[in-house]
């Protein structure tokens, strides 16, 4: 097998290759060795069948699939790795062998960025958690106010007692029998629409609205039996000893808040900064790939939308076609980032995930799972699906570890950056307005 490049760039190469006799028969032997497995003939073991015979016998096969068995040897030989199926462009074929030409789409280079450039921002222990001991304080007192009766309209804020059914909207079916529940107005968007503005007594009869479920089916449909209003209680040594009483002080309470924050924020710390890591390495990495790939996958895209009957909405939603295909083509260069730089980089410093780092990862989260790791395991490695996903997703966890060992964390305060951001806000507000507001 020899060939020439006729045309690169980048990642796209356009080939010519001249596969010999020998290359050919050598192609034969390969397709009588798949037809053998998959037929028998009267008078041979199965498996058995000369390739003499099979030329004889499947000459339409040898000849269909002769150039393809070729192609994929000579793609075998090659290091590279494909983005796209290989196109055909031209074959000749002759006494001496077969030449063909060939369009090629390569994985496209990914050139890494200097570590020491590389930073990450995370916020500081102190800020995270006083946000921590400030929301669990403010979680407290809504779970220990004072629900008082009230006669007037309902609100954002207040507990609503509901005697309700569910109901299917097209066939009147009763799915779920009359019931009464308390439930918060703001827990649910849908509900909350539905609630604001009425009184105790009142009826309503609303569409139960589940996300990415489609059209509503069902609606809910009952009475208001009644309404509180919820009176928090003030942050004082009073209220911490109404949490528990082994705290004598409100800075009691405080102080075991900031504890169990204290390990919140490493295991946060520990999930989060190795996927920020690997998120800079991504943005800052740069793919070379030839706007003749991208324009294929971006019209293969944009045929699969209007196949599905999408293209119009995605266009009216990205504003014009024009501005469509701009952020396809952004999308796939983000994709094809997220994909190959994990790769590269791993494979540049020899990281790989173990058979013992799974079963770790399956230990550990088979409770959360509610199986046992034994049953877990043996579902993982019955789906290469399954399986596939959390190797990538350990291999991605290791890269990202790596990184940051290599990169500089740079800490700041949440809250400071909040309130820098909300007076900038107030500064961009005209004055009458904000005065006004």
């Amino acid at each position: 097998m020899n060939f020439t490049t006729v045309e690169k760039d980048q990642n796209y190469e356009k080939v010519k290759v001249v596969f010999s006799k020998e290359d050919v028969e050598r192609a034969e032997g390969r397709l009588a060795a798949k037809l053998n497995r998959e037929i028998e003939l009267p008078g041979f073991r199965r498996g058995k069948v000369p390739k003499s015979i099979l030329r004889i016998r499947f000459p339409e096969y040898f000849e269909k699939e002769i150039v393809d068995e070729l192609v994929e040897m000579w793609l075998d030989d090659r290091s590279d790795g494909l983005l796209l199926d290989p196109k055909m462009l031209s074959e000749e074929r002759n006494e001496d062998g077969i030449t063909v030409e060939l369009e090629l789409h390569w994985e496209p280079e990914v050139e890494l960025p200097d570590l020491g450039e590389l930073k990450v921002k995370f916020p500081s222990k102190d800020s995270v958690l006083e946000n921590i001991v400030e929301s669990n304080l403010e979680t407290l007192r809504k779970e220990k106010a004072i629900l008082e009766p009230k006669e007037e309209e309902i609100e954002k804020g207040d507990l609503v007692r509901l005697r309700y059914k569910i109901v299917d909207k097209e066939t009147g079916e009763v799915v779920r029998e009359d019931q009464s529940t308390e439930v918060n107005v703001d827990a649910l968007k849908w509900l909350e629409d539905a609630l604001i503005g009425k009184k105790s007594g009142a009826k309503i009869d609303t569409f139960v609205v589940e996300e990415e479920a489609g059209e509503p089916r069902y609606k809910l449909q009952g009475v208001i039996e009644q309404v509180y209003r919820k009176i928090l209680p003030e942050l004082d040594d009073e209220f911490a000893a109404f949490v528990d009483e082994k705290y004598k002080t409100l800075d009691d309470l405080k102080a075991d808040l900031r504890k169990s924050g204290e390990r919140e924020y490493e295991d946060l710390k520990a999930d989060v900064l190795p996927s920020l890591a690997l998120k800079e390495l991504v943005e800052a990495s740069k793919l070379h790939v030839s706007d003749r790939t991208l324009e294929l996958m971006v019209n293969e895209h944009i045929k699969r939308l209007k196949s599905e009957g999408k293209y119009e909405k995605a266009v009216e939603n990205a504003g014009s076609e024009e501005e469509l295909t701009k952020a396809i083509r952004e999308e796939l260069v983000e994709a094809l980032k997220a994909r190959l730089v994990p790769v590269v980089y791993g494979s540049r410093h020899d990281l790989s995930i173990t058979e013992e780092e799974i079963a770790e990862f399956v230990e550990k989260m088979a409770p959360t799972w509610s199986t046992t790791p034994e049953r877990a395991k043996k579902e993982i490695f019955s789906s290469k699906e399954l399986f596939w996903k959390i190797v990538r997703n350990l291999y991605e966890q290791k890269v990202g570890a790596h990184v940051l060992q290599n990169i500089r964390v740079e800490e700041f305060d949440m809250n400071a950056d909040n309130a820098e951001n909300s007076q900038e806000e107030t500064e961009g507000v005209p004055e009458e307005e904000s005065e006004e507001s």
